[in-house]
C-alpha cells in the first residue's frame, strides 16, 4: 500500500472489544496514513491480536507498555514518535471511534485554509452531537482529542499533554494552555465521524461514568480550578458541571461509593496529588 505521508494518526488502546475495534481500524487502514497503536497494558489477546496486525499491515505501528500509564502518557508516546517523522499534522483518535476518508481530507483542508489566514489556528476537530454552533467553523475552548487534526509543530511549541492527569480533561487543558500562549483552536460541523461505536450508557440523557472514572474527573478538575491559569468561565463551567454531576451520583447504583469516590477526587487535586 502506498502510504500518504502527511498525517500521522495516533490511536491509544486499552483492552478494546476487538470485534469492535476490528470495523474500526480497516476502516482507518483506508485512508492510506500512517497509523500508531499504543496500547496501554491490554490483555494477552488484544497483544497478540494487534502484533499480527503490525505485521500484516505495512503502515501500522505498535508500541506496547506493560501496564496502563493512562491516555496522555500514551499520547505523548505518539506525539513523540511522529517528531521524528516527515508527517506535519497529528490526528488523535480514541479505540472506539472512526472516520472515513473524504471526513479526514476535509479536516485537513480547513485547518489548511485557517492557518494560511492565520498562523496561530493549530488546531481543528468535528463538532459534537451536544454542540450548538452558530456558525459552521468557529473558534472554541473545549474540543476533545479524538477526531482533533494538530499542527505536529504546535507541540514544539506548547509542550506535549498532561500525562500527570491519566486521563480526562487531559485535552482540555492543552487546549487552555494553548491559548494561554496565543493559539486559537476551532470546531467545526462541516467534518463528522463515529464515538464510541458501541455507545455508552446513560440515564435522562446523561452519561454514566465508571466509578473509577469519577475519582480522575474530580481530582483534575479541581486541580484546574485551583492551580491552572485558565478563564473565570472555563472555571465556572467546570464547578457547574461538576455539581451536577455529583447530584446526579445519588440517582445511580453504588451512589453512596460514587460520592466517596468524586469527594476523594476532589481532595487529592486541592492537594495536588496527581500521581495516582
Amino acid at each position: 500500500m502506498a502510504v500518504i505521508n502527511d498525517i500521522g494518526i495516533i490511536i491509544v488502546t486499552y483492552n478494546p472489544d476487538l470485534k469492535d475495534f476490528q470495523k474500526n481500524i480497516f476502516r482507518l487502514i483506508d485512508l492510506k496514513r500512517r497509523i500508531l497503536i499504543v496500547d496501554n497494558g491490554s490483555n494477552a489477546k488484544c497483544v497478540t491480536y494487534l502484533k499480527r496486525l503490525s505485521i500484516i499491515q505495512d503502515n501500522i505501528d505498535c508500541i506496547f507498555l506493560r501496564q496502563n500509564k493512562g491516555i496522555g502518557f500514551a499520547q505523548n508516546i505518539g506525539i513523540n514518535f511522529f517528531k521524528s517523522k516527515g508527517v506535519n499534522y497529528l490526528f488523535f483518535l480514541d479505540q472506539d471511534s472512526y472516520i472515513d476518508l473524504s471526513n479526514l481530507e476535509k479536516l485537513k483542508e480547513i485547518l489548511i485554509s485557517l492557518n494560511n489566514k492565520n498562523k496561530k489556528i493549530i488546531m481543528i476537530g468535528p463538532a459534537q452531537d451536544y454542540d450548538n454552533l452558530s456558525k459552521s467553523i468557529e473558534e472554541t475552548s473545549l474540543l476533545i482529542s479524538s477526531g482533533s487534526l494538530v499542527l505536529k509543530n504546535a507541540f514544539d511549541k506548547i509542550g506535549n499533554f498532561k500525562e500527570e492527569f491519566f486521563i480526562d480533561y487531559i485535552d482540555y487543558e492543552w487546549v487552555w494552555r494553548a491559548q494561554r500562549q496565543g493559539y486559537k483552536v476551532f470546531k467545526t460541523n462541516k467534518v463528522k465521524m463515529q464515538h464510541q461505536t458501541k455507545g455508552v450508557p446513560r440515564l435522562h440523557g446523561h452519561t454514566i461514568d465508571p466509578i473509577f472514572r469519577l475519582y480522575y474527573i474530580y481530582r483534575n478538575s479541581m486541580y484546574l480550578i485551583l492551580y491552572e491559569k485558565i478563564g473565570v468561565k472555563e472555571k465556572t463551567r467546570l464547578f457547574i458541571r461538576n455539581l451536577g454531576k455529583l447530584i446526579f451520583q445519588i440517582n445511580l447504583p453504588q451512589s453512596n461509593k460514587r460520592i466517596k469516590v468524586c469527594f476523594r477526587g476532589i481532595y487529592d487535586g486541592a492537594r495536588k496529588k496527581l500521581n495516582i
